[in-house]
């Protein structure tokens, strides 16, 4: 087996060590201390944003000229968000493109659901540069390099422009499309392949829709930092919002390292180094970490599989 499938492993030896470092019973009386108004507040906006952004990937499924049911959105959105937390780096989450409508091109299919990844990676990379300025500079605490966000994002950004070229795409894919795509399936790809750049250069023209979306998923982002401050509470923390949203801002972003699954381990790493600034100790803050991952993300988890195991995935392109 290659080495690439073991990397999640290390995020959860390096969440064990840490709890064996702290100790369990210290993070245990940190869990008997939780407020339970606020914790079930939270978890109430935790099922509220995962319909917001059902709400949004239908609107960028309608930026492209057709048409899913809300509910529809609502079960594929569930889908993707079960598959992206179980998998590194959340790419499961392109199984939305397998639910989309098959009458549907697969260029067009592919296209929302890049589209929307696209919008909420923009959102997120401006959002942690935003936190690093704030954690490095009104904080006057140097918690990551200032430069090394600069730098993901500017990769980001460099990376959509050259991305939205079909023909630079196409010079840099060529060879690995000679390389490993079989004979039998180069031309219907290839018909895939201008169809999705047709599709993606018709939905670059729709500024005003572009604008809408990207505008209600800063809400939808400004929002879910809401999460924190409910769960913080639960442990008798009242954070600064602009503290928090910069917290989890850069935290989002660690957690995409494909090291791990649902950021087990790097998330509490950098926790730790920047909640002790609030006064939280480590046993609170593993309490508060794990009180995230569970009714922050995983809580929702059911849904998707549910929707999942009711409608298993078509692989048809």
């Amino acid at each position: 087996m290659k080495i690439l499938n073991y990397m999640p492993v290390i995020g959860v030896a390096l969440f064990a060590y840490i709890v064996w470092n702290i100790g369990i019973d210290k993070i245990i009386a940190s869990f008997q201390q939780i407020n339970i108004f606020f914790l079930l507040l939270g978890i109430g906006s935790a099922f509220f944003i995962l319909f917001l952004r059902a709400i949004k990937f239908k609107m960028v499924i309608n930026a492209h000229g057709f048409d899913e049911s809300m509910f529809n959105c609502f079960k594929i959105w569930s889908i993707g968000l079960f598959t992206g937390l179980i998998t590194p780096g959340r790419v499961g989450d392109f199984i939305k493109v397998f639910y989309l409508d098959d009458l549907q091109p697969f260029g067009k299919r592919l296209s929302v659901v890049i589209a929307d990844r696209i919008i909420d990676l923009a959102v997120v990379l401006c959002s942690a540069l935003i936190g690093v300025i704030l954690l490095n500079v009104w904080f006057g605490y140097t918690i990551i390099s200032f430069g090394l966000i600069l730098g993901f994002v500017a990769a980001f950004f460099v990376g959509f422009y050259i991305f939205t070229r079909k023909n630079s795409m196409r010079k840099l894919l060529k060879p690995l499309f000679n390389l490993f795509v079989p004979g039998k399936y180069k031309e219907k790809l290839k018909l895939d392949f201008y169809g999705f750049y047709d599709v993606f250069g018709e939905l670059k023209n729709k500024k005003r829709n572009l604008f809408t979306i990207t505008l209600f998923n800063i809400f939808i982002w400004l929002f879910s930092i809401m999460l924190a401050l409910f769960f913080g509470l639960a442990f008798g923390i009242s954070f600064n919002y602009l503290f928090i949203f910069a917290v989890i801002s850069v935290m989002v972003i660690i957690e995409l390292i494909p090291v791990s699954v649902s950021g087990i381990g790097t998330r509490e790493t950098f926790l730790l180094l920047v909640l002790p600034l609030v006064g939280m100790s480590k046993g609170m803050i593993i309490s508060f970490s794990l009180v995230y991952l569970v009714f922050g993300y995983w809580i929702t988890v059911p849904i998707g599989l549910f929707f999942w195991i009711k409608t298993p995935v078509k692989p048809k392109i």
